[in-house]
């Protein structure tokens, strides 16, 4: 199974655990649209049945929040992925001029317009416009106009690109890349789209590497000192997990300096990774 981190985890760890797999899908998603892609910073969009998860990718990792999460306003004491989730996805229902939250879900093939339903989607948005075509799909079937299709989708696309500005802040030159099953909706923008786009999750799964995290308070007053003896304890931690030694990598150091304190205090966070040590036969 995969963590919310982007590691292997086994089912014993999941089962005494199990918030450590809560958003774990975006994790995957991010992870398989970089290697997709051949990059290892980018931004992607992940665009699913429900939702559209913005996040970035560095050193070919998701980005962490270093914040407390919040699910549905309730704060929990368990690091997320830093992901910006917007309620446009394939199965958003389309009343009126109104765009979501609510999805049909994995109903969709049964209750959207395309599919003989009667349920307006943005996936029957997406095939007035000619964004999702192929034998599936019943055009004749959607029940909307392509100037109100036009200024839907629109609507969404106007609402994506504020999303991304804001996870990109000043990472300008970071290019942005869109996968999930819902991925075409984003076609006509300026976004890198990979061959196998809908498989991105499931590819980021079978990446997931050994990993091993610290998170510490330390004193920074002799900086280096620390940060090499820090990353060397998380390489110890994931060969001992079962990484290869001889691959395992930081990929991620993440300093948060305490303002008010003595002593050039601060949060340190180093994970380690690398792929499972191979068996001898």
């Amino acid at each position: 199974m995969v963590r919310n981190d982007g590691s292997q985890m086994d089912f014993q760890e999941a089962f005494r655990f199990p918030i450590l797999t809560l958003a774990s899908g975006q994790t995957n998603s991010f992870r398989g649209a970089a290697r997709l892609c051949g990059l290892d910073d980018l931004i992607v969009i992940d665009v699913g049945g429900t939702s559209s998860d913005i996040g970035i990718v560095r050193n070919g990792t998701p980005a962490r929040s270093i914040h407390a999460a919040k699910i549905g306003g309730v704060k929990i004491l368990s690091a997320l992925p830093d992901v910006a989730s917007l309620a446009y996805g394939g199965g958003t229902i389309v009343r009126g001029d109104t765009i979501g939250p609510q999805s049909v879900g994995r109903d969709l093939v049964h209750l959207a317009q395309c599919f003989g339903g009667h349920v307006l989607t943005l996936t029957d948005i997406g095939v007035r416009l000619g964004y999702f075509e192929g034998d599936l799909f019943r055009k004749e079937e959607v029940q909307i106009s392509e100037v109100e299709a036009q200024r839907h989708v629109h609507k969404v696309h106007e609402d994506i690109l504020s999303a991304v500005r804001l996870v990109r802040g000043k990472e300008e030159e970071l290019p942005c890349a869109v996968v999930g099953g819902a991925a075409p909706l984003l076609g006509s923008l300026d976004f890198l789209q990979p061959n196998f786009f809908g498989y991105a999750n499931a590819y980021g799964a079978a990446l997931a590497e050994i990993a091993a995290s610290i998170d510490t308070i330390r004193s920074l007053e002799k900086r280096e000192e620390v940060l090499e003896e820090l990353k060397a304890e998380a390489i110890i931690r994931a060969v001992a997990k079962g990484a290869d030694p001889a691959a395992v990598r930081i990929t991620n150091l993440s300093i948060i300096p305490y303002g008010y304190s003595s002593g050039l205090q601060a949060r340190v966070l180093v994970t380690a990774s690398g792929k499972r040590r191979r068996a001898h036969k």
